[in-house]
């Protein structure tokens, strides 16, 4: 069955979706817009993390639009320990400032893969190995229209 834990709009800072049966291999959908302003304001990138923690974040996506280092790019990442493991980078970028999203998640215990607005589809690896997740997170310049789970 699908299950909808937002629908509505939500302008986030930070955003945790906690879920008692936990986030696992089934589909996840999120759909959003980003900032009209985000090109233009402090912060030019948007994030969704997955994890058992803020802590302990199995998967970090992060389209960064430009942050003196990366421009138009997604970074993707895992945090446990204090420390950020190694970057993965994806040159696909269906984002512009104002324009809607969407982002399917789908996991398994080895990788995460995602599909993009665009059709495009790429693989990180879940380095923290679980079958389930308890922790959705949300920050930077996006408004989360919904987020599915089918």
């Amino acid at each position: 069955p699908c299950r909808t834990l937002i629908s509505s709009q939500l302008y986030l800072t930070y955003y945790i979706c906690q879920d008692d049966e936990g986030y696992d291999n089934k589909e996840h959908d999120l759909q959003g817009r980003t900032n009209p302003d985000c090109c233009w304001s402090h912060q030019i990138w948007f994030v969704v993390d997955i994890g058992e923690s803020e802590d302990r974040i199995a998967f970090h996506f992060n389209p960064r639009f430009d942050d003196s280092r990366h421009i138009n790019i997604i970074v993707c990442n895992s945090f446990e320990g204090g420390n950020w493991h190694q970057e993965q980078y994806e040159k696909s970028f269906p984002f512009s400032p104002g324009k809607e999203f969407k982002i399917s998640i789908q996991f398994t215990c080895s990788e995460f893969v995602v599909t993009l607005s665009n059709g495009s589809t790429f693989c990180f690896p879940n380095r923290m190995g679980a079958e389930k997740y308890s922790v959705m997170g949300f920050h930077g310049d996006a408004v989360i229209r919904s987020i599915e789970i089918k």
